[in-house]
């Protein structure tokens, strides 16, 4: 079954995940907005249908939030206030009709944690292209229905691949081999960037914005990685790794400018969703 790029959904505002609260909405000067709220989705469905037996995930979206040092090649432990940022990436897999429903709950929210040190990289991603790459079978993996519900244990199949009962759910979603890698944005397909600009929604403007973006790719079942995210920056501080603030907004990198991944924090914004369309 064809596995295809899709129009994007904001299924973060359904699920309780949320972003940085400094850094999504506030890059600073020449703020490149990177607010998750993207939803395209005009359906007026007010399916309310809560059956409980078991559904497939047919569609699948991956963000990734982290704290690096370019000099060390490391993850580091960001901080916010004084309080610490969280290093993660997340895959959210979801059943595309239930989604647009009154009260979707056929959703799973997987994380890998991003623990400070050196970056286990994925060879599925050429070293030529990608600053940096996560091999997410490195790194523990926990699951989960967010605060409003998924029902992860019901979770039947992906892409109609199903789980085995021989199997528990970590298990199936590591034999996916997902990954996660960054590049110049440059390197994105042109064909995508012309795409992702004619759905541009924010109020910065989509060439002042071009600036800052970098892109994030993901990989699975071995297949070559494909782009769908935009990937942001912000200024920490060298030695405390602190998020910089400019009254009281992040101050982000202009990462078109950059040859390689630099010290920062960084987070994606999701620009393409991938499903069966099923």
């Amino acid at each position: 079954m064809e596995i295809r790029k899709m129009a994007i959904l904001a299924l973060l505002g359904t699920t309780g995940l949320t972003a940085c609260d400094k850094g999504s909405d506030s890059a600073g000067e020449g703020d490149a907005d990177t607010d998750t709220d993207t939803d395209t989705d005009t359906d007026t469905d007010t399916d309310t249908d809560t059956d409980t037996g078991p559904w497939n995930a047919d569609t699948i979206q991956m963000e990734a939030y982290f704290t690096y040092d370019s000099t060390t090649g490391e993850i580091v432990q960001g901080m916010l206030d004084g309080k610490p940022l969280a290093s993660s990436i997340y895959l959210v897999a979801y059943n595309g009709k239930n989604q647009s429903s009154l009260a979707p709950d056929q959703f799973c929210i997987f994380e890998w944690a991003l623990t400070p040190g050196p970056i286990h990289l994925n060879k599925d991603y050429d070293p030529k292209t990608y600053w940096t790459s996560f091999d997410l079978s490195q790194y523990a993996m926990t699951y989960s229905g967010g605060t409003t519900g998924g029902r992860c244990d019901d979770m039947e199949s992906l892409f109609m691949s199903p789980v085995s009962k021989k199997k528990d759910l970590p298990t199936f979603i590591g034999a996916w081999g997902f990954g996660y890698g960054i590049k110049h944005i440059d390197e994105v397909d042109p064909d995508t960037l012309d795409d992702w600009e004619n759905n541009w929604n924010k109020k910065t403007d989509w060439n002042d914005a071009y600036t800052y973006f970098s892109g994030g790719d993901i990989a699975l079942a071995g297949d070559d990685p494909r782009s769908i995210d935009l990937m942001f920056g912000y200024v920490i501080d060298p030695k405390t790794h602190e998020l910089v603030l400019s009254d009281d907004a992040a101050v982000g990198i202009p990462l078109e400018t950059q040859a390689g991944l630099p010290t920062g924090y960084f987070e994606s914004q999701i620009m393409y969703v991938l499903g069966t369309g099923g």
